[in-house]
């Protein structure tokens, strides 16, 4: 069976409570996704401990392989407002 984006989205701001969370099924397959996932939550946190956090939200459909693939981008509410003001500039 597969996932759904808002049982993903679910899972993810469970684990990470506050967090925006925006899931992506770039391949249209159920089984290749994409998040973003922006929260203070991974202040003083490594990008590799950032994606450890959204991952194990989600070891359940890994395990099962109903999940295939995640791309992940993680950041905090700082970094997601200077990423955007710099898109904007560009």
């Amino acid at each position: 069976m597969a996932l759904l984006i808002e049982t993903i989205e679910a899972k993810i701001k469970l684990a990470i409570p506050g967090a925006d969370v925006r899931v992506f099924n770039p391949q249209n397959d159920g089984l290749h996704f994409s998040a973003q996932v922006i929260s203070d939550q991974f202040l003083k946190c490594s990008k590799l401990t950032q994606h450890k956090m959204v991952k194990s939200a989600l070891k359940e459909y890994f395990d099962s392989f109903e999940l295939h693939a995640m791309r992940l981008e993680t950041f905090t509410q700082e970094e997601w407002k200077t990423l955007n003001k710099r898109d904007l500039n560009d």
